[in-house]
């Protein structure tokens, strides 16, 4: 009796240890995969970018924003507030920004109320020295940023060739391109992890990844898309000139930690 206990207690571990091993490599391939996703999702933003077609990532990344903005809340206990503004973002914005023409905004001013009363809801209710401030930072930037992006060629740009009015384009923009790329390469990273079985790993998996990719975007494309933009929609001939290098990450094993 005593050796049949030593052989299943063998026969266990010998499982466990190949259950956990099967466990890691199918995160691991499930995690290139989701890097794959990444790095299309950040190219396919670039080639957005460049056309000004701005509308349907800003909206995505809008979304995703208040997404975790609401899953922030419950987390602190707050699931009647979060349901509140949840309810009211999907009933009157979630698709808002695929409806506005390009000039609809105005100069330099936030693009919603709603944004900035909820930014300041979230502000009060999680504390802006916490784990959730780069959150809050990010709703405030694109609400103040998309307006000015959605518009390099508008009525207040005076002198649209001065270059005052070019790093004032870029200020705008850079952070804006960057900040659309981090949560979009999130969303679309994570459903990749749970289509592969490998949901409970997502978050992990991912947010250093579309960090990685939202860094790359702030340091080198960015700064490049921006002046391109701004320029073509002025009534220049510039070319889009990104190097090989200016990718910084290409393949899904360049984001592997």
């Amino acid at each position: 009796m005593k050796n049949i206990r030593m052989f299943l207690c063998v026969v266990a571990v010998g499982l466990w240890v190949g259950i956990s091993g099967a466990t890691a490599d199918s995160e691991s391939e499930a995690a290139l995969k989701a890097f794959d996703s990444a790095i299309a999702s950040r190219n396919s933003a670039v080639a957005a970018f460049s056309q000004q077609d701005f509308r349907a990532l800003s909206q995505d990344a809008l979304n995703e924003v208040v997404n975790q903005g609401v899953s922030a809340l419950r987390e602190r206990g707050e699931s009647s507030l979060a349901r509140t503004w949840e309810r009211d973002w999907q009933r009157r914005f979630s698709s808002a920004l695929t409806d506005i023409g390009t000039l609809d905004l105005g100069d330099h001013r936030p693009l919603s109320r709603w944004l900035a009363d909820f930014y300041k809801v979230l502000e009060d209710r999680l504390g802006r020295d916490t784990a959730h401030a780069g959150l809050l930072g990010d709703i405030y930037q694109l609400n103040y940023a998309i307006p000015v992006t959605f518009a390099p060629r508008a009525a207040w740009w005076k002198s649209p060739s001065d270059a005052a009015n070019v790093r004032d384009y870029g200020s705008h923009f850079v952070p804006f391109a960057s900040i659309v790329t981090y949560y979009v390469v999130q969303v679309g990273c994570q459903q990749v992890m749970k289509r592969q079985g490998q949901a409970s790993a997502a978050k992990r998996i991912c947010k250093p990844a579309a960090q990685k990719l939202r860094d790359a975007m702030n340091g080198t494309l960015a700064p490049i898309l921006s002046n391109f933009i701004y320029l073509k929609a002025n009534g220049a001939n510039p070319s889009l000139n990104i190097q090989p290098q200016d990718w910084v990450y290409t393949r899904a094993e360049d984001l592997v930690d």
